[in-house]
C-alpha cells in the first residue's frame, strides 16, 4: 500500500470530492482558500493510503468531476497526484488549513502528523522578506592569511548542512540539498549585511556535490556495517 498526496482545483466543475476520497483504503481530504478571490483559490489537498496505482487515482478524479480531455501540460492545472515520500510530512501538509470534509484516519495519527509537519516545515517568507537592506559598500578587507579560505568555508557549510539532517527522517535528495543551500548561503549574507546573494554558482555547486556526496558515502558504509554484523550474527 502507497502513500498520495493529491491537490485538486475545481474550477468550475462540479462533483463530490468526498465521493472521491471515499474510493480509497485510507483517506483524509480538506479544503484550503487562498483568498485571491478566483476561481484558482479554492482547492483541495487528500493524502490517500491505498493498492491503487497513479492512473486509477486520476481516473476517479476525471470521472468524479468529469473533467474535460486535455492538452499535455494542462493536467497539472486541475489535478496533481504524486507518491508522498515522506507520509507522516504530507499527512500534517494536507491538513495545514484545518478545515477536514472527510477522513477515516484515527485522530491521534492526524494530530501526530500534523505536529510533526508543524515542526519540520518551514515558513513561507514573503519575496521582500528575503533580501537584506543593502548596506554601504566599504572597501573589502586586505588579504591575509588569517582569512578563511574555500576549506574553511566548506566546513562551516558542512556543519550547518548536517544539523539540517538530523531535523529530518527521510533520506534527502539533490533537490532538498539545493534548497537548503540557498537557505544557508541566505541567511548567512543577511548576517553579514550583504545582499542576501548566493555566491559564484561554481563555488555553490561545488558546496552540494561535495556535500551530497558525503552523505551518500557515509549512507552506503552504515549499509555495509549493518550487513557485516548481521553475517556475524548469523555466523555465530
Amino acid at each position: 500500500m502507497n502513500s498520495w498526496h493529491v491537490r485538486f482545483t475545481p474550477y468550475d466543475l462540479s462533483g463530490s470530492i468526498v465521493e472521491f476520497s471515499k474510493k480509497f483504503e485510507h483517506y483524509c481530504c480538506h479544503e484550503e482558500d487562498k483568498g485571491k478571490g478566483d476561481q484558482s483559490s479554492l482547492h483541495y489537498h487528500i493524502y490517500l493510503e491505498t493498492t491503487k496505482c497513479k492512473k486509477s487515482i486520476t481516473n476517479y478524479l476525471t470521472e468524479e468531476f468529469k473533467i474535460p480531455k486535455l492538452t499535455r501540460g494542462q493536467a497539472n492545472t486541475y489535478y496533481m497526484a504524486k507518491i508522498a515520500e515522506a507520509p507522516i510530512f504530507q499527512l500534517g501538509y494536507v491538513q495545514k488549513a484545518e478545515k477536514c470534509l472527510v477522513t477515516n484516519i484515527e485522530s491521534q495519527k492526524l494530530k501526530e502528523a500534523l505536529d510533526y509537519y508543524r515542526q519540520n516545515s518551514t515558513p513561507r517568507v514573503p519575496p521582500e522578506a528575503t533580501v537584506a537592506p543593502l548596506a554601504r559598500r566599504e572597501a573589502p578587507p586586505e588579504r591575509s592569511e588569517g582569512r578563511d579560505n574555500i576549506g574553511d568555508q566548506y566546513v562551516r557549510y558542512y556543519q550547518w548542512m548536517k544539523e539540517q539532517v538530523h531535523k529530518i527522517d527521510y533520506q534527502i535528495d539533490a533537490k532538498w540539498v539545493r534548497t537548503k543551500t540557498r537557505q544557508y548561503f541566505n541567511e548567512l549574507s543577511r548576517e553579514q549585511g550583504t545582499c542576501g546573494l548566493l555566491p559564484v554558482s561554481s563555488t555553490s555547486r561545488r558546496f552540494q556535490s561535495s556535500w551530497l556526496y558525503e552523505y551518500y558515502r557515509k549512507i552506503d558504509n552504515e549499509r555495509t556495517e549493518l550487513c557485516d554484523m548481521e553475517m556475524v550474527a548469523l555466523g555465530s
